[in-house]
């Protein structure tokens, strides 16, 4: 079933009446004989917004240089692909010969709607999904005859034709892309790879493993390029490098892509070309991998299942439907059905690279049987030949909640994502060696009061010396106890090992609390003072008034004291 965010339902909800009659398209809003998309005809805001959407789809491709005419023809094979969908078999017997079940509704219409949107012969088409062809040799003589499939097998080959249309699609459509935005000539390039996230569900099969192998890939390729920079930085500062016997997931790795290993053995099924029994497998997976990467389902699993030992968490993987998964066998008959279509479109979408997409191929005059995990290895070995190739950087999107709300943070949501691309394994890495590096003059703008005041013997010293006698007064004690040397001098740089830089933090603050002591104690100082200050001040204020009042009243009296004499004088 293809989901609500691919093109289709957009096509469906935003095409108008003549598209839709051009597409041979039913009426949505009275049809639901659309297998292969599940519609949501109830949810009138996000049929609306399907309709911006698929408006503001054809805008983009215009933009990226795709005519109206090749547009048509891209959602006309779109539309043959739903109509595929809609073809049912039936079968008088279980094990008897299928024919198209015409009595069912809008079966015959589909029929004859995705031959004509594919350019297809109704009758090939038909004969097509309903017969497969068997080759038999003997020694020059070769013999090719027709044998009917199953209802199962029919629908099978239904699904499968859907398939090679729609990836078909999609690879045309990155490499118009990729045509158009190219530049004509370069010498250097930026990519942006998206990278796969982590999945573990509650049930996991094929497409997960395939995901989890390709996060084991680039986790791998990450450390690797995370330890040459640590290395380098070592080597650069003439510090010892400390990480010769590191062990990543190569384990895993071994387990999942090696030799003997989940992927050769499925293939191994794949090439016997008969049923393989879930069980069966489990058990024989079990026996011929000796490994502590891989292990046997908890006992509350009862389908046949095994357990990966991933670098971010244990995975279960169902051995139910994983062989059939890998079978990736595009029958020839089904690509030569394509190759003799009356639309060059779609003979151009299987022309392109047609060797890759059968299944049985020939090297060497052995005939090798192509899968879908070998296919996926194969592009993954590519893309990291391109990485190798390449300056990486990285970058740790991270959501902090599942709630899309501000102010929402879920420790355990973070933990898990930290966790699942591989950020705390890393850590833990780092904190094996030196983790901390700072430069000396960082070094010592920060740490430079730890230095004694008393110490007269240090301001002649250069940067380097400054901060060898900080560490010895900080971390020399400790060392004196353990065998390994918690901080080393490079040229430029002096390298800490973990929990060394919260000591000299820790003694930092007792410096500072010792600095705010003192500068608390003269403050003090200075306010008793100043308040002993202002008492004798209003005592000398005091004293002063009372001498002046007496003066004055002395001056008074002897004022008084001559005005009497003169008056009596006078008399």
């Amino acid at each position: 079933m293809i989901h609500r965010y691919h093109s289709d339902q957009k096509m469906l909800f935003g095409g108008n009446e003549r598209e839709m009659r051009n597409w041979l398209l039913p009426n949505v809003l009275s049809s639901d004989n659309l297998n292969y998309v599940k519609l949501n005809r109830s949810e009138d805001a996000c049929n609306q917004k399907d309709k911006q959407d698929f408006i503001v789809t054809k805008q983009a491709m215009c933009n990226v240089g795709l005519s109206r005419s090749q547009q048509q023809e891209l959602f006309k094979v779109l539309s043959g692909i739903l109509h595929l969908g809609n073809i049912e078999f039936i079968s008088d017997d279980v094990t008897g010969p299928c024919e198209i079940d015409s009595e069912k509704q809008g079966v015959d219409t589909s029929v004859n709607a995705a031959a004509q949107l594919l350019g297809l012969d109704v009758d090939a088409l038909t004969r097509c999904l309903a017969f497969r062809q068997i080759t038999a040799s003997h020694k020059r003589r070769k013999s090719v005859f027709m044998k009917p499939c199953l209802k199962d097998e029919c629908h099978t080959r239904r699904d499968c034709l859907a398939k090679l249309l729609y990836a078909r699609v999609f690879d045309w459509l990155v490499g118009f892309i990729n045509g158009c935005t190219m530049a004509r000539s370069w010498q250097s390039y930026i990519g942006l790879l998206d990278v796969y996230g982590f999945e573990s569900f509650s049930f996991n099969s094929l497409e997960q493993l395939c995901i989890n192998y390709a996060n084991e890939k680039l986790q791998q390729h990450f450390v690797h390029n995370f330890l040459k920079a640590e290395q380098d930085d070592c080597q650069s500062e003439g510090i010892p490098w400390q990480f010769e016997d590191f062990t990543d997931n190569k384990t895993c790795l071994d387990v999942i892509e090696g030799n003997i290993s989940i992927f050769a053995l499925m293939n191994q099924q794949c090439k016997l070309n008969r049923h393989s029994d879930p069980s069966s497998f489990c058990e024989f997976l079990h026996d011929t991998i000796s490994s502590a990467s891989l292990s046997r389902a908890h006992i509350s699993v009862t389908s046949p299942a095994f357990v990966v030992h991933h670098y971010a968490e244990k995975v279960t993987y169902q051995v139910d439907g994983l062989i059939e998964k890998n079978k990736d066998g595009i029958p020839a008959e089904l690509v030569d059905l394509l190759k003799i279509s009356s639309k060059k479109f779609v003979q151009q979408l299987v022309d392109a690279n047609v060797t890759s997409l059968q299944s049985p191929s020939k090297t060497k005059g052995k005939k090798t049987t192509s899968t879908v995990v070998s296919k996926f290895k194969n592009s993954l070995d590519s893309l990291m030949a391109t990485l190798h190739e390449t300056t990486p950087h990285y970058i740790r999107c991270i959501k902090p909640s599942l709630e899309c709300q501000p102010d929402s943070f879920d420790n355990v949501h973070v933990i898990n994502q930290l966790r699942a691309c591989g950020v705390l394994e890393t850590i833990e890495i780092s904190a094996t060696g030196f983790p901390t590096r700072m430069l000396y003059s960082d070094f010592l703008k920060r740490y430079e009061l730890l230095i004694r005041s008393n110490s007269e013997d240090v301001k002649d010293l250069d940067t380097k010396s400054k901060c060898a006698v900080i560490t010895n007064l900080v971390l020399a004690e400790a060392d004196k106890e353990n065998k390994m040397k918690s901080f080393l001098f490079g040229k430029t740089k002096i390298f800490l090992r973990e929990g060394q830089l919260d000591k000299l933090e820790v003694a930092r603050l007792k410096e500072f609390n010792l600095s705010a002591g003192v500068i608390q104690m003269w403050w003090r100082k200075i306010l008793a003072t100043k308040s002993k200050q202002e008492a004798a001040v209003v005592i000398i204020q005091a004293g002063f008034r009372g001498w002046k009042v007496r003066e004055d009243v002395k001056r008074r009296h002897e004022a008084a004291r001559v005005i009497q004499y003169a008056m009596m004088l006078s008399h």
